[in-house]
């Protein structure tokens, strides 16, 4: 159960230390002309968001759609857009995710920041 709590609070310590790392917002980082700071996991998040709600936003008129079009196409749709809702996040979230890795191993290799333990 410690080991628990201690990855517990190990967790927590580094997303502490990484939302540390980025305090600026979109904006602060878009507009900063020095390029201090990364924009990209700022913009990472603003676009993690909006691809979720599109994504949903997509997978229900889909169904929509097809169910007015007629009951099979509306149960396919139901069934196929959910594998193919959860499969497009999952490739948004990877890609971002990708995305703020090389930015913070840039980041690290520079010495403008702590490495995570």
């Amino acid at each position: 159960m410690s080991e628990l709590a201690s990855g517990s609070s190990a967790m927590s310590e580094r997303a502490r230390e990484s939302s540390d790392r980025y305090e600026p917002g979109v904006l602060a980082a878009l507009t900063d002309l020095n390029f201090d700071r990364s924009a990209t996991p700022a913009v990472a998040r603003f676009l993690y968001v909006v691809g979720l709600v599109l994504i949903a936003v997509g997978y229900v008129a889909l169904v929509l759609l097809l169910f007015s079009r007629g009951l099979g196409l509306g149960v396919a749709a139901l069934v196929g857009g959910a594998v193919a809702a959860v499969f497009s996040l999952l490739l948004l979230r990877v890609v971002l995710e990708f995305l703020v890795a090389v930015v913070r191993l840039s980041d690290d290799l520079r010495g403008g920041h702590r490495p995570v333990r």
